[in-house]
């Protein structure tokens, strides 16, 4: 797929609408990623809550935009961080979602949505600053 979304932006690169075809090819490879990251195994929310506690989404748009900042080209960087944080997001948005739909997981049990995803966290140890 990204060979494929590559050579769609390389291709057209002299195209009057480069910009954005750019834009689009950007927001395509960030949509791969994520897809590819919150794909399930069997239950797509209690996936996309196990995924997101992982955090290898953010890693791999962080990736993902450092690479595009390697060409020196604002008009693909520009598309590539824009598409990274839309795709962020609504990842972001998607877990939450997700948080509504599914009551415990692995033995977690919550009131609310944010309930379930505070537990999840505070079983990995990271640390949300003092409140």
């Amino acid at each position: 797929m990204f060979f494929v979304i590559g050579w769609i932006a390389y291709s057209h690169r002299n195209h009057r609408r480069s910009i954005l075809i750019q834009s689009a090819c950007a927001a395509a490879d960030v949509a791969v990623l994520l897809l590819a990251n919150h794909l399930p195994e069997s239950d797509w929310y209690e996936w996309a809550l196990q995924s997101w506690t992982r955090r290898s989404a953010f890693l791999y748009l962080v990736a993902y935009t450092a690479c595009s900042a390697l060409t020196f080209s604002v008009a693909v960087v520009l598309p590539g961080g824009a598409a990274a944080v839309l795709g962020q997001v609504a990842s972001f948005a998607f877990v939450m979602h997700a948080a509504e739909k599914v009551d415990s997981v692995k033995g977690l049990a919550a009131t609310d949505s944010y309930d379930l995803l505070r537990q999840m966290i505070a079983l990995q140890n990271i640390e949300l600053g003092s409140s």
